[in-house]
């Protein structure tokens, strides 16, 4: 299936012209979008500048896809600020377990969109590993006696979080 849009302006309205932006998938309507036309055209302008001035669709379809997703250079770089991230991840000092759950969250994210997958064991020792020093403990009998490649991130978020109680504690 494609994704297709197209902008429909209507009449003129006592509060100004209207522009709709419908997306089709398929042949069913997805969404429909009502704005201001010239918000719109404010940000169509960027758009108008790259585009208008192509000669054939394939280089319409290259300069957009330039656009939208960069450069091999800048694709690059954006992974690699990624990987740098997962490697040097690790639980700050006095935040939350949530805080660093959802932070390793964040770059994993990163990480998938930037086309690196990671294993659930690799995922699951890096987030055990590098927690605070007053989760050792738990952390080692997770590691113990918990298979870390069936677990994904989010269960041993959830096992965790259940004892950060006697954590909070310790502290």
């Amino acid at each position: 299936m494609t994704l297709s849009w197209y902008l429909v302006i209507s009449d003129f309205t006592a509060s100004g012209p209207e522009l709709y932006l419908k997306l089709f998938l398929g042949n069913s309507l997805d969404l429909s979008i009502t704005g201001n036309l010239y918000y719109a055209l404010l940000l169509l302008d960027g758009f108008w500048v790259v585009t208008d001035s192509r000669n054939t669709a394939k280089e319409l379809w290259n300069k957009l896809e330039k656009q939208f997703q960069g450069t091999e250079r800048s694709i690059q770089g954006k992974l690699n600020q990624a990987i740098r991230a997962y490697e040097g991840f690790k639980a700050l000092e006095g935040k939350t377990l949530v805080d660093s759950y959802s932070r390793l969250n964040i770059i994993l994210n990163d990480l998938r969109r930037n086309g690196m997958q990671k294993s659930t064991s690799e995922i699951n020792f890096k987030f055990l590993k590098n927690l605070n020093p007053e989760w050792d403990h738990y952390s080692v009998n997770l590691q113990m006696y918990k298979n870390l490649a069936e677990e994904d991130l989010h269960d041993l978020y959830s096992i965790l979080s259940q004892h950060e109680v006697k954590v909070k504690d310790i502290v």
